[in-house]
């Protein structure tokens, strides 16, 4: 089976293709965002309407995502840094993060859901071959689960350097997926 095919399905045209994706890099920054929450803050479309829409998300979410890394600047990483510092990246990233789940709910792209994989990872189990399935979209459901690993890993490798820095990664990712995913044939 190709990467192509396993990436976008069959059939699909080139927008299609575009927002599966966009959805792929929007996952792998998830990966880095929750490394960065996790690790670095203490645990804790196209045409008419829709075109806008993913536009006014992604740059919001963008926005987000590069206002937390300006506030991380301050966060050293083994000193004792301000509460009120943590607590902003945390709500400003947990907005962002609220905000793509929204949209990618609202433009409905099975097996994507970019922020939550617990669900694919139960339907990947319950429809395969060992459960007596066929596991249709094996490859679709699994490239998600592999670039959100590789994100976070990417986010611990950037934390290295600060929080700014992988914030600031997934900002400019972010941004890039929601125009390539907005672009019109």
């Amino acid at each position: 089976m190709s990467a192509r095919r396993i990436c976008t399905g069959s059939g699909e045209g080139n927008a299609e293709r575009r927002l599966v994706v966009a959805l792929l890099v929007l996952t792998f920054v998830t990966g880095i965002v929750d490394a960065v929450s996790f690790l670095g803050l203490g645990h804790v479309l196209n045409g008419g309407p829709r075109r806008r829409r993913i536009l006014t998300a992604g740059t919001v979410e963008a926005l987000l995502l590069f206002v937390s890394a300006a506030v991380s600047v301050g966060i050293a990483r083994a000193a004792d840094p301000s509460p009120r510092m943590l607590y902003a990246v945390i709500v400003l990233t947990a907005f962002a993060m609220g905000l793509r789940t929204a949209t990618v709910r609202w433009l409905a792209v099975p097996d994507m859901t970019t922020t939550v994989l617990t669900q694919v990872l139960a339907a990947l189990a319950a429809e395969s071959v060992l459960a007596g399935g066929t596991n249709p979209r094996v490859g679709r459901r699994a490239v998600p689960v592999v670039l959100m690993v590789a994100g976070a890993a990417l986010g611990v490798l950037l934390m290295g350097h600060g929080l700014m820095l992988p914030l600031a990664v997934g900002g400019v990712c972010t941004l890039a997926a929601w125009i390539y995913a907005a672009r019109t044939d």
